[in-house]
């Protein structure tokens, strides 16, 4: 579409705001030289550069960093909330999603709008990838994340399930991978499903605590694989496949398995329950940890 009105800035102030909508949803800023300008549909199109330069979409409690990037974003409307609609990056970027900014941006939005607040999280669930390049094209309510390059994930969570408070950390590289997200999802993980082209490593680790209880039970999960599928929105399984190798500890017992295929099936809070194994030929041991808990 053609734009309508275009500007050229250029400024030695990091931390100015290129563009920001009418309710405070979705902020352009950071940039150091920037071009931008609205369309006709009224989405804001830019290319800025930064130290690093920010995208941010409070709603989804999502933001995109980068030294240079270039993208869309919709503008919040009577009827509909802003969101980044698409956005490239490259010379090193990084996505944070924080369910915690998207809460109290919804509270916010609901209090300004009369209506009903939603429910609180269970859990403060923080994720951030990291990589040279990638690109992101969303709506208003789910997004694509393209990796083409290698990156990293690493996702924290802290929270409370039944009378257990938990800590839980899961990190992840591969060669790219393509990521299903719901940045505004509350109450449920932003990532909902993805590829990843490997070599893949995962590792997820684990600490609850009973209730009137100090001493927390440890529990820590490693995985490689040639490829990883992920699936969090209805079946929570992760499925190795390809060469794969897992190893791990919960309590008082540890093992590993080898196999074709390994699907790690997930409780509603991310914590690992069921390991299953499959292909010719299958190795797997388990065996009680020491004392102290080492292994």
């Amino acid at each position: 579409m053609r734009v309508l009105a275009a500007l050229i800035l250029a400024t030695l102030f990091q931390g100015r705001t290129l563009y920001e909508d009418p309710t405070r949803s979705i902020r352009v800023y950071g940039y150091t030289q920037a071009e931008g300008g609205t369309l006709e549909n009224g989405d804001f199109e830019f290319t800025m550069r930064g130290n690093p330069a920010v995208v941010e979409s409070r709603l989804e409690g999502m933001s995109i960093s980068s030294p240079a990037m270039s993208g869309v974003v919709a503008a919040a409307t009577p009827s509909t909330r802003g969101f980044i609609r698409t956005l490239e990056v490259q010379g090193g970027g990084m996505v944070t999603l924080d369910n915690a900014t998207a809460y109290q941006a919804q509270v916010d939005q609901a209090r300004r709008l009369g209506t009903p607040v939603p429910a609180a999280p269970t859990a403060n669930d923080v994720s951030t990838i990291k990589s040279e390049r990638f690109a992101y094209s969303g709506g208003a309510a789910q997004g694509t994340l393209s990796i083409p390059q290698p990156f990293s994930v690493e996702s924290k969570s802290a929270g409370k399930t039944g009378d257990k408070t938990f800590e839980q950390t899961m990190t992840a590289q591969g060669s790219q991978a393509v990521l299903q997200l719901d940045p505004a999802a509350v109450g449920a993980v932003p990532l909902r499903s993805g590829t990843i082209t490997g070599p893949v490593t995962l590792k997820i680790n684990r600490s609850e605590t009973q209730s009137g209880t100090t001493q927390p039970t440890l529990s820590e999960l490693n995985g490689v694989a040639d490829n990883v599928e992920i699936d969090l929105s209805s079946a929570r399984t992760i499925t190795l496949r390809g060469n794969v190798k897992v190893s791990g500890f919960s309590g008082l017992y540890q093992g590993t398995s080898e196999g074709d295929v390994v699907v790690v099936t997930l409780d509603d809070a991310m914590k690992p329950i069921r390991i299953r194994v499959t292909g010719e030929p299958t190795k797997s041991t388990l065996r009680e940890r020491k004392p102290g808990g080492s292994k």
